[in-house]
């Protein structure tokens, strides 16, 4: 009875194994058949018929796959029934074929290198070679735009200009005052009720004639009222014009860039009352400083140096200049500035010192021209006017 038992599970066991793996040999090869249907469509036979016949070694008497490989073979054999009459006459057309197509690339390369020629001559006709003067020309152009976008280029001082670059500014003031510091620095009226009034127009013009030298000149004109109980007077006429050279030694991280000028006065009759200057020559050597604090946006300068005043009538000077500036937007520069002399005694009879403050906006609305107003107060002196003034400026960069 055991043995009968074990021979019937035994049995059903194989059966059952068997069916099994028939199910997994005919999943396998339907999934053959149909990467062979795939390749058998693409016109790729030698791949198609190694799909059907791996199909064929999970399930042999598949008839999908052996109709495939039937249909395959006549393929392959129907492509390789070529005589050789038929295989010289098709090599023959391919010969001549290729022998045409390449004498078409031939003439076509021919007429494309004679093209070339044409344009490459009508180029270098219509495109001449730079001369050095176009070339400065060119090189001029680049820095001058790049100059256009840096604040230091607008505000100068330590900065100087690059090469050829021509800095312009109108400079209009107007300046009044009815009091003075005294000799003994003290602020009064001046006697008779006088007042002084004056109007300013000063044209500044900087050069470049390297990168780091610099050549300047600056001609005011000026129309004075002076008026008090006794008398009314007015002059009008360009007072002491200014020149000099300044020479960039430093670049950072500080900016050093000593200056030379000199004032020359200009033909006027200086006893004439309001006086248009003192007429006389002054030489100033200057030591400029400047700092601009990227990736912040500020700057500041400080300038002082030695002035030396011909004749005996004024003492030799010491002046200075301190200036911070901020730039919130790139079309706006908010500055302040702190400048005046101090008169050295025992170089003349008279000790003139001045302090002054001043406030400024500078509006960068356009790319070569810039607008410039603030106002100024002289609020410290010896033997000089106590002034309020108000100025405007235009500048342009050519």
């Amino acid at each position: 009875m055991k043995i009968v038992r074990f021979i019937v599970f035994s049995s059903l066991f194989v059966f059952i194994a068997s069916y099994g793996f028939a199910q997994e040999s005919m999943l396998a090869a339907n999934y053959l058949i149909q990467f062979g249907k795939t390749y058998y469509d693409q016109e790729s036979y030698l791949e198609a018929k190694q799909e059907f016949e791996r199909c064929l070694l999970a399930d042999p008497n598949n008839r999908t796959a052996k109709e495939y490989l039937a249909k395959i073979s006549a393929k392959l054999k129907q492509t390789s029934k070529i005589t050789d009459k038929q295989a010289n006459r098709l090599a023959k057309q391919t010969s001549t074929t290729i022998s045409k197509r390449q004498a078409a690339i031939q003439e076509a390369l021919n007429n494309i290198n004679k093209e070339d020629k044409n344009q490459y001559v009508k180029e270098k006709l219509q495109k001449k070679p730079k001369t050095g003067l176009e070339n400065n020309l060119t090189v001029n152009e680049e820095k001058k735009k790049e100059a256009e976008k840096k604040f230091e280029t607008w505000v100068g001082g330590a900065w100087t200009l690059p090469r050829n670059l021509l800095y312009l500014e109108i400079f209009m003031q107007y300046y009044w005052h009815n009091q003075q510091f005294n000799n003994s620095r003290k602020k009064v009226y001046w006697a008779g009720g006088g007042k002084d009034i004056e109007r300013n127009v000063e044209l500044k013009i900087d050069y470049g004639i390297t990168d780091n030298l610099t050549c300047m000149i600056s001609a005011p004109h000026k129309s004075l009222l002076w008026k008090d109980v006794w008398q009314r007077n007015r002059t009008k006429g360009v007072s002491e014009v200014w020149t000099g050279l300044k020479y960039k030694i430093v670049a950072d991280p500080i900016t050093l860039t000593p200056r030379i000028r000199v004032k020359i006065p200009t033909n006027y009759n200086p006893n004439k009352t309001p006086s248009l200057g003192k007429d006389q020559w002054d030489y100033e050597f200057m030591l400029l400083t400047a700092k601009n604090f990227q990736p912040w946006p500020f700057y500041a300068k400080f300038d002082t140096g030695y002035r030396v005043r011909s004749g005996s009538r004024t003492t030799d000077e010491i002046p200075y200049f301190f200036e911070a500036g901020y730039v919130p937007f790139n079309w706006l520069l908010l500055k302040t500035t702190i400048d005046g002399v101090n008169g050295i005694g025992g170089t003349g009879e008279t000790q003139e010192d001045y302090t002054k403050f001043t406030v400024g906006t500078l509006f960068n609305f356009f790319r070569q021209c810039k607008f410039e107003f603030g106002y100024g107060r002289t609020f410290a002196g010896k033997n000089t006017s106590a002034a309020d003034e108000w100025y405007f400026k235009t500048i342009a960069l050519f």
